[in-house]
């Protein structure tokens, strides 16, 4: 999980630049990763809860390796008043441009 780093976002970005380099993203999904991504971490430590809660469950330190850290990664999403500078900075990372000088029509109207 990338919770456990010290910038989650950096570390997000290098993950999604490897996906990249191997299956280009449209720049509708680029948009939608951070916050996918942060979905996905909420999945992940509801369930691990939830599973952990359940009496005849003889795992939970196996299932709460993930949630301390993913817990810490949400805290520091939540401290951040946006994803759109993160968000951007993906765009110009995978992509080599930057938003604000992107000649594609969806970024010519906003």
């Amino acid at each position: 999980m990338i919770g456990n780093k010290e910038n989650p976002i950096s570390a997000f970005i290098d993950v999604a630049l490897g996906y990249y380099q191997k299956m280009r993203l449209q720049r509708e999904e680029i948009d939608i990763l951070f916050y996918l991504a942060a979905l996905r971490i909420c999945h992940s430590v509801v369930a691990s809860a939830y599973e952990s809660s359940l009496p005849s469950n003889k795992n939970k330190p196996y299932i709460m390796i993930s949630a301390r850290p993913g817990w810490e990664c949400l805290q520091w999403l939540a401290t951040r008043r946006s994803l759109d500078g993160p968000s951007n900075r993906l765009f110009e990372v995978l992509t080599g441009k930057s938003k604000d000088n992107c000649q594609c029509k969806r970024c010519s109207i906003m």
